[in-house]
This record gives structure tokens, sequence and C-alpha cells, in this order.
């Protein structure tokens, strides 16, 4: 059964769309070191359906302002960097990201909310990791480190619900050797594989592949995919979670050798990713859908 599976997750990769090309490089210029606001901006004004999002988002975060938000550079330097990442992404794959998740009893948007928790918390950890070369993908990382579970959900739900039912209440038992015990594969596999296929940077599709097992990622990565991990699992701890499979993953104790923060400052970082949260979703969704 497994095989037949792993044939379907595949050609169900296939099946989806490349992501449009404004989009990509937007991903590959934010994840290098060297970029500035003006790259972002000439990106974002080369695509119209992604302008008119941003400037949307832009005139609603400050409507109090005398003039309307009407070029993208300001929009860019109002909203910031991030705000632009969300917007586009959500732009390009929110058909993807917007869906419920049958396979995880998973709500409508509960996967871009976790997403966006994680990109925040991700880029905050970051911010501790004791080495901080090749960091610069760890918010886009933390935004698609899921991307997976939009795969493989809909062969979850068409298996048995008692076998998954035991997956999920079995004491002890990892949600992801679950999904390779049913499938033959798992969400950080298929997601490292539509991320390849979406020419992602590697740092990217490091995260992707090892979010749950990151001392298996390559050691330049190790710090960005540490804290995707950490931020990964806080997410959940918040209660921002993508339904059955919520802390039902292992933490690898050895996140402290890439990333060292106090109990406080895991606090703090919780605390901040709730608030920038809630600021993101009523930003992007408006104020009923984004709480």
């Amino acid at each position: 059964m497994a095989v037949v599976y792993i044939d379907k997750v595949v050609k169900r990769i296939r099946q989806i769309p490349p992501l449009p090309m404004s989009a990509m490089r937007l991903v590959e210029t934010v994840s290098k070191k060297d970029h500035s606001i003006a790259d972002v901006t000439r990106i974002v004004e080369n695509d119209s359906n992604i302008t008119a999002f941003v400037l949307k988002v832009a005139n609603s975060a400050f409507a109090a302002q005398k003039e309307p938000v009407k070029s993208v550079k300001q929009a860019v330097l109002l909203l910031g960097e991030s705000m632009i990442v969300n917007t586009a992404l959500l732009v390009c794959s929110g058909a993807l990201f917007d869906k419920s998740l049958a396979g995880y009893e998973a709500e409508r948007r509960a996967l871009w909310k976790h997403s966006l928790a994680t990109a925040i918390a991700s880029r905050m950890i970051a911010k501790f990791a004791k080495s901080q070369q090749e960091l610069d993908a760890v918010y886009t990382a933390g935004i698609m480190h899921d991307i997976g579970k939009v795969v493989i959900s809909e062969f979850l739900a068409d298996v048995s619900g008692e076998a998954r039912r035991m997956m999920i209440e079995t004491p002890g038992e990892d949600f992801l050797s679950g999904e390779r015990e049913l499938l033959g594969t798992d969400h950080c596999e298929a997601g490292a594989m539509l991320g390849k296929k979406w020419n992602f940077p590697a740092a990217i599709i490091s995260a992707i592949r090892f979010h749950h097992h990151p001392d298996k990622a390559d050691t330049v990565w190790k710090p960005l995919v540490y804290s995707v991990h950490v931020a990964d699992a806080l997410a959940m701890l918040n209660g921002t979670a993508t339904g059955t499979d919520a802390l039902k993953y292992r933490i690898d104790e050895k996140y402290r050798e890439h990333v060292s923060f106090s109990p406080g400052e895991m606090e703090k970082v919780m605390l901040m990713m709730e608030l920038e949260l809630e600021k993101y979703m009523s930003l992007m969704f408006g104020d009923s859908e984004g709480r």
C-alpha cells in the first residue's frame, strides 16, 4: 500500500503548478545577504497581482494617513520586508495554504497561520543562534517548512480512520514515523520535493526536509534549520498548530548546541510571536478572520 501512495504523492507534486517567476525571484532575493529594499521593490512592481495586494494591505494598515499609499516603494518601506514576503507568497500560493487539511483534521487557513507563526519565531530565534552564518532565508524557510502537508493531506485522509486514529493516539508515537508507515513518505520529504520543483534555495529546501530532524541537515544549514525546528515547536506550544499532529513530534535536545536562549527569552519570543501573528493575520485577512 505504501508504494502505491508514494507514486500518488510524486504524481500530485507534478500536478502542482510552478510558482510565478516573480515569487521565485522574491524568495531567492530575500535569501541573499546582500539584497536591498530596492531589489524587493523592483520584483513586486513587475507583478501586477502582488502589487495590487501589497497596496491594499498597506492602505489598510495605514488608513489614518492623510494621503493613500500609491507606490510599491512607499508600501515596502511602511510594511517592511517580512510583510511583503507574506503578501507575495499568499498571492502566489494562497490556494495551497488557504485550504483545509483533511488528513490532519485542520481547518481552512490553519496551515497559513501556523507557518506564519513559525516564520515570525524563526526570525527571532535565529538572533540567538551561536553561528550567524547563512541565516538570511530563515523567515521564508519558516513560512514554507510545512508545505509538504498540502501534498500528503489528501492521502492521509484516504487511509482508514482506524489506522490514523491509532497513529494519533499511540503514546510516544512520532507523527512523522506514522506518516511514513501509512504512506511510505512524510510531509518533510514531500515538501522538499516540491521545494526543488519550485527551485527554492538550498537553505529553504534543507529546512523543509529536516525541520523535524535538524541534526541530519548539512552543517552549513544547521543554525537555520534548528531555528525553524525550535520555532515550529513554540508555535505548536502556543496553540498555533495544524490539527491532529500538534505536539506529536520529538524535540531534538541538541538544539542547545546551535541556539542558546534563556527561559525568559523564550517566553518573550512566544509573546512577540503571538502579537505579530495577530497583526499580520488581521492585515492580510481583515479583523474578523485575522484573529
